[in-house]
């Protein structure tokens, strides 16, 4: 491996990208593991044929990732607005008053300087309201999107400090820096099992594409015991069956969960389907 140039600026952003490139690919498996798995056990599927190694795992981490950060961009967002603000006053002030001596409507339209406290506030305010509408959305009942939006504020708000107020946690001492360094990861995975129960129910009360398979006729029967259909059944047990209209909810490794259309979820082999259509 080569030596470390520190001379040279495109070798210290490459390593950079490298380091938090990996760290935050790590985070993102992790959490859509921690997601998926508990969308799985929401749906009483078997812990065996969970997939390990999916690449899903890190489109799901991404998401809780995403929100984390959008939110975490706010100060920025309430900067911005001020400064548009103090633009806008500005521009006010010289149509109005441009032509009149009047000092003191000048004095009135002029902005008092805002602390950056004030910037932190607004955004720890805008992620705790629009985080509760969107668990709300997601069939949270009122105490358990209070539950999920405090993991997501307080998570907010370590992130907001880490990159946006570094010299805050600098001043923290070693064990209070290890405690931050903590609690992030168990707000994102928190997070994360409540974002795949919303998911579950998500799934379960909104209407879903359907899927047709075409099973062996070895499986026939085992998915006749599961009160899976045939409609287009014709009697005979040695040839391919079609059965009816089913949601696919989870594949697994070896199997699929699927929604009936009583809302029953059924678990069946892989090995069993020949074939699938709409």
């Amino acid at each position: 491996m080569p030596a470390f140039d520190a001379k040279n600026p495109g070798t210290v952003v490459l390593d950079s990208i490298l380091k938090y490139g990996t760290i935050l690919a790590g985070f993102s498996y992790v959490l859509g593991l921690t997601e998926q798995m508990t969308y799985a056990h929401e749906l009483g599927s078997a812990v065996t044929d969970f997939p390990f190694a999916s690449p899903k795992y890190f489109v799901h981490g991404a998401v809780v990732l995403v929100i984390v950060g959008m939110f975490s961009m706010m100060p920025y967002f309430a900067e911005l607005m001020e400064r548009f603000y103090r633009w806008g006053l500005n521009v006010l002030s010289q149509i109005l008053f441009s032509r009149f001596s009047i000092s003191w409507g000048r004095r009135f339209l002029v902005l008092p300087p805002v602390p950056a406290i004030a910037h932190v506030i607004f955004a720890l305010v805008i992620t705790f309201v629009v985080g509760f509408w969107m668990m709300h959305r997601l069939y949270a009942p009122p105490k358990e999107a209070l539950t999920i939006v405090f993991f997501l504020v307080v998570a907010t708000g370590i992130v907001m400090v880490l990159f946006s107020y570094p010299e805050i946690y600098a001043r923290l001492r070693c064990m209070q820096q290890i405690v931050v360094l903590f609690t992030l990861p168990v707000c994102w995975i928190n997070f994360a099992m409540f974002y795949g129960t919303l998911r579950w129910r998500q799934v379960n009360r909104e209407p879903c594409r359907t899927v047709r398979f075409l099973i062996a006729p070895a499986g026939v029967s085992a998915l006749q015991k599961l009160d899976i259909g045939f409609p287009d059944k014709k009697g005979s047990d040695s040839s391919p069956e079609i059965t009816e209209a089913v949601c696919v909810v989870y594949e697994g490794d070896h199997s699929y969960a699927a929604r009936l259309k009583n809302g029953t979820i059924v678990q069946f082999d892989k090995e069993e389907v020949w074939g699938s259509r709409p």
